[in-house]
């Protein structure tokens, strides 16, 4: 899992056919414009570049100045968009490949940074999870399998052995109880390493359903219990069912024995990972047809609790491999009650990965935001991004007051 799809365009924003003469920026500014969220670049009096965006002020809509980063970077600025331009510019300074904003299933904001285009996929990481969850739910509604099965069913491997009753919710939930696995082995045979109990791979399942952990082999036997469910590689299916049906570029990267790596192998674009975050805010429907049934997707959306034993330790963060600002119940994550992320509404739900991948999906605002970062080819990068966690918090905290000025 090491390549790259980077193509060095620049794009640069469709600013309307404006370099005015010398002088003519003082006039500029302040003055009525007609589009909020056009921009268009001036020369000033001392010959340098002014940029400037429309803005609704009051009643009005004037022309105000604005950076050279908004003035040329955002392929897209619509209204609705202008209240992100500082979450944004925040997250170019670590690092961020890409930004998208869509209100309901307008793109009203768009930002690629340095090389990056829209059609430009990264690596993103446990995002991959989130795919692979819908992947699940898609069989699920072709009644190719059913999530409170048995995995045994289709792993087969398992039968006899203490993971025998693992069923497929609690390897979506992360409840299966069975162990991590070797993430510098799973390169070579994902596979194996997810399902076995050899030295190395995941260990067999303790109290299955008892205990939430945080794990890619739950994830990772996922595509073993998806080929054999529907009778071909995760890939096919995900490009007849999901990609090609959803207008994705997305692909998925494989182990050395040719397995996709469903649990962080997945190469994606921005507006991809928007497109998947619209599939869940419109319930499971997308240009007409049914691809996740309601009950998945509201299923998906709520806390997995797998266990009312007095000594079960659920997550009230985690659905089903989607991730919850729920307030219902204790965040294992974070080690206490309530919200996740308390500066956001609690029916926002996220897709997560490492190196700082995000997908947002915010229902109560219609909303979707997306940040994408150089994606982790290697898992060293991925190890050496976990010790700094800046530009999440960044990126939480500036989404957090762009969210606080919209209406519901």
């Amino acid at each position: 899992m090491g390549r790259q799809y980077v193509r060095s365009v620049a794009v640069l924003v469709a600013v309307s056919s404006l370099l005015i003469v010398p002088g003519a920026a003082d006039a500029s500014a302040g003055t009525t414009c007609k589009v909020v969220g056009q921009t268009k670049q001036v020369v000033t009096k001392k010959k340098k570049t002014q940029y400037l965006i429309c803005s609704r002020s009051g009643k009005r809509k004037t022309w105000k100045v604005t950076s050279a980063a908004v003035g040329t970077k955002a392929t897209v600025l619509k209204a609705g968009g202008l209240p992100f331009i500082d979450l944004a510019l925040s997250v170019k300074n670590y690092a961020a490949q890409c930004v998208l904003v869509m209100k309901g299933n307008e793109v009203v904001a768009e930002w690629n940074f340095g090389s990056h285009t829209p059609s430009t996929k990264i690596f993103v990481a446990s995002v991959s999870k989130s795919f692979t969850s819908a992947l699940v739910g898609i069989a699920q509604k072709k009644r190719l399998l059913n999530i409170d099965d048995k995995a045994s069913k289709f792993i087969t491997e398992w039968a006899g052995t203490a993971s025998e009753s693992v069923t497929i919710r609690h390897l979506l939930a992360m409840t299966s109880t069975r162990s991590e696995f070797n993430l510098f082995n799973s390169v070579q045979d994902a596979r194996g390493q997810a399902i076995s109990d050899a030295r190395g791979g995941a260990r067999h399942a303790s109290s299955p359903g008892l205990a939430w952990a945080y794990h890619n082999a739950s994830t990772q036997a996922l595509e073993l219990v998806l080929s054999r469910s529907t009778g071909e590689s995760v890939s096919a299916f995900a490009q007849r069912e999901l990609f090609a049906k959803l207008g994705m570029t997305t692909t998925i990267e494989k182990d050395s024995k040719g397995v996709e790596a469903v649990f962080a192998g997945f190469m994606s674009t921005c507006r991809d990972v928007g497109k998947l975050a619209r599939l869940y805010l419109q319930d499971g429907r997308w240009n007409g047809e049914q691809i996740l049934s309601q009950e998945y997707v509201a299923d998906s959306l709520t806390p997995q609790i797998t266990s009312t034993s007095v000594n079960a330790r659920m997550n009230g963060s985690y659905g089903l491999q989607i991730w919850l600002n729920s307030d219902k119940g204790t965040s294992i994550t974070v080690g206490r009650q309530g919200s996740l992320y308390p500066n956001l509404p609690t029916d926002a739900f996220l897709f997560q990965g490492a190196c700082r991948q995000f997908g947002v999906g915010i229902p109560s605002q219609d909303l979707t935001v997306v940040m994408l970062r150089p994606g982790c080819d290697t898992i060293e990068k991925a190890f050496i991004d976990q010790l700094d966690s800046s530009p999440a918090t960044v990126f939480i905290n500036q989404l957090g007051k762009a969210v606080s000025t919209l209406r519901p």
